[in-house]
């Protein structure tokens, strides 16, 4: 399974709707910018 980490105004979408057409069993995670969440330990 895909874990697909995502922001609004990124590139995500397209990787996320690649995924969605080839059926791929896959989890969203949203990741907060403005709180710089992608730099936590997390």
């Amino acid at each position: 399974m895909y874990l697909l980490y995502y922001s609004s105004g990124t590139a995500s979408m397209a990787v996320h709707q690649a995924l969605l057409e080839i059926g791929a069993p896959h989890e969203l995670r949203k990741v907060d910018f403005e709180t710089q969440a992608q730099k936590s330990a997390e």
